[in-house]
């Protein structure tokens, strides 16, 4: 496995077809997967967050290919990525995620629901006074750790509900570019501090991802190791 660090020319920071590119979510999306030299039918084998560092737009990367060298757009800086994990080691970690909850409609097929939304028109069917309501930031907290919590179970980490913070929730709404329909995703970013229960577990969750929406920028658990 590789991890890149892939940042923004300097010189094409203010161009304006690269600042086209990042203005949709499907369109990072089409330029993460440049660096991979893809056809768009061939299977996504990257994990990617994109971010802003020191006001460049920047990418880190877990990947099974070298990137390629596009040197159009991009600094990149490729290193191998062989993470040493042992049972019971803690990290700090920083997590862009897309948590859901999958529940049946009326006609019994399965569909994914967003856990603040969900939550948010399950507070307000049992009718309370709108100024009784917790703030989104509120339920997005209580929500998000819930279901990271979930997500610990099945992926080999565990933590103490006060060293995680669940924050920044927003909405993104986009068209693939010969789609019909509108996609919606929200996404919530964790970070704080846990512990390894499962080394197996924890190591493919760090290669393969947590939950879904990961061709759009989630997914990707970056850690660092407490000394």
């Amino acid at each position: 496995m590789y991890m890149t660090k892939a940042e923004i020319l300097p010189d094409k920071v203010f161009d304006k077809d690269v600042w086209n590119k990042l203005q949709n979510t499907y369109s990072i999306h089409q330029l993460v997967w440049s660096l991979f030299s893809k056809k768009p039918d061939d299977k996504r084998d990257f994990l990617y967050r994109y971010e802003f560092n020191r006001n460049v737009p920047t990418f880190y990367v877990v990947s099974k290919s070298i990137p390629a060298n596009n040197l159009s757009y991009f600094n990149i800086d490729v290193k191998t990525y062989d993470p040493k994990i042992n049972p019971g080691q803690h990290f700090l970690f920083s997590l862009r995620a897309n948590p859901v909850v999958t529940k049946r409609d009326e006609n019994g097929k399965q569909k994914r629901h967003d856990v603040v939304m969900d939550e948010k028109y399950r507070l307000q069917s049992e009718k309370l006074n709108s100024s009784k309501l917790p703030p989104i930031s509120e339920i997005a907290h209580e929500k998000g750790l819930e279901w990271l919590n979930k997500k610990g179970l099945k992926n080999g980490f565990t933590f103490d509900w006060r060293n995680v913070r669940a924050d920044g929730y927003q909405t993104h709404n986009f068209k693939k570019p010969k789609g019909s329909g509108q996609i919606k995703i929200s996404t919530l970013d964790f970070d704080g501090m846990i512990q390894v229960t499962d080394m197996e577990s924890f190591t493919n969750a760090l290669f393969n991802g947590i939950g879904p929406a990961k061709s759009f920028g989630c997914g990707l658990m970056l850690v660092k190791p407490i000394r």
